[in-house]
Formats: structure tokens, C-alpha cells, sequence
């Protein structure tokens, strides 16, 4: 885990080659554990769109990992096509406050599958050493034969960093935090609406850019 000032880590390329090398310290049976997080999340595109219109563009907004409010995280993607695929790297940086933290997470399966109700596609994610945390992820895009359209997202971790062993509640919550911002985060951008969250006491929020799909 890399803990530094905000500023002096943006002033910093993310180093994909550094935090590839590293070994993964948990797998995606983590999500089968006790403690597991389970997060549902329905999902609208704009008033008329048809269900497979808005699940195309929110399976661009995934693959390109475009999840979490850029106040809260920035991420680099580190894949030849751009795009999330089976052992590609991403390095996190995560902000608080004034402080940040550079972790680095790894893609270990993408799927696309037929459901009983009708399609699911999405990937699972674990730690690499350094992570302030050790467990895994795993993000999965529904798109029921009604046209309903649901994001599935499920969590495990456990401190593995001192400062966040110690931290213990705090990093708990602020865990839950992020991952809820992420979720109306990204649902502002399938609806093709600005994402409204809280950041901090007294900021007003941030509205994310339009997604453009990685070249590859």
C-alpha cells in the first residue's frame, strides 16, 4: 500500500509494470466466504431506450472499469485491448481528503453467460500485494428476458495492511461508502444523467464525464 498526499500522487504516472509483477494475495473463493457483501443494483436508460440499447452501453461503462467517481478513485487499466480482460492489472488510487492511497487489484475471470432469466456478463477482481485490503470482487451485469437490467455486485475483504488492521471500522465504513457512491455513480452513467453523491462535508459532488470506450 502506497500512502501518500493526494496531489503528490497525481502528480505520478500509475506504474502498470510495478504492480503486474506483484502476486495476488486472496482468490475468488474469498466470495464464498462468511462476511460476503452483496450489493443489487436496477438499472434505466433514458425514458423509452429499449433494455438492450442500455445494456450495450452499460457493458461499455464496465469494461472500460468506469465505476467509481473520479473524487473518490481513479483507475488504470492495464490491458493491450483497453478493456477489462482475464489477467489485466489495475492500479487504484484511492482518495481521502488530502490523503490517497495506490493499490492495485487483478483481473482473474470474465464471463458471458446465459442465465435461467436470460444474460450475464461481467469479471471478478483480487488483491495484489501492497492492497490495504486482502480479498476479492466481482462485478456482473444482468439482462433479464423483461428487459430489466440489474448490476450485481459482490465483496470480501478483510484488512491486510497495519494502518488499515488498525483502522478496523473506519476503513469498514468508508469500504461500504465507496462501494455505494460507485453504484449511484454508475447508474447516473447508464441513465446518461450527472451522477449526484456525497464527496465530503460541504462539497457539492462531481458529474463524471461522457464514457468513451477504450481503443483496441
Amino acid at each position: 500500500m502506497r500512502l501518500t498526499t493526494r496531489d503528490r500522487l497525481l502528480a505520478s504516472e500509475p506504474d502498470c509494470e510495478h504492480w503486474a509483477a506483484l502476486p495476488e494475495t486472496a482468490t475468488a473463493a474469498a466470495l464464498d466466504l462468511p462476511g460476503t457483501d452483496t450489493y443489487e443494483l436496477d438499472l434505466h436508460g433514458p425514458d423509452g431506450e429499449p433494455g438492450s440499447t442500455t445494456f450495450e452501453r452499460a457493458a461499455d461503462l464496465l469494461f472500460a472499469y468506469r465505476l467509481f467517481p473520479a473524487e473518490r478513485l481513479v483507475a488504470r487499466l492495464c490491458s493491450e485491448s483497453g478493456w477489462v480482460e482475464e489477467g489485466a492489472t489495475i492500479v487504484q488510487r484511492i482518495f481521502l481528503g488530502s490523503l490517497a492511497v495506490e493499490s492495485g487489484v487483478r483481473i482473474t475471470e470474465v464471463f458471458d453467460e446465459p442465465i435461467w432469466s436470460g444474460r450475464r456478463i461481467g469479471f471478478t477482481c483480487v488483491t495484489l500485494h501492497g492492497h490495504p485490503e486482502r480479498g476479492a470482487a466481482s462485478y456482473a451485469l444482468l439482462l433479464h428476458d423483461d428487459d430489466r437490467l440489474q448490476l450485481i455486485v459482490t465483496a470480501n475483504g478483510r484488512p491486510a495492511a497495519v494502518l488499515a488492521r488498525l483502522a478496523g471500522p473506519i476503513t469498514r465504513l468508508l469500504q461500504v461508502r465507496a462501494t455505494r457512491e460507485a453504484l449511484r455513480h454508475y447508474r447516473g452513467l447508464v441513465r446518461g444523467t450527472p451522477a449526484e453523491f456525497p464527496i465530503a462535508v460541504g462539497d457539492d459532488g462531481w458529474t463524471a464525464p461522457e464514457a468513451e470506450p477504450p481503443q483496441g
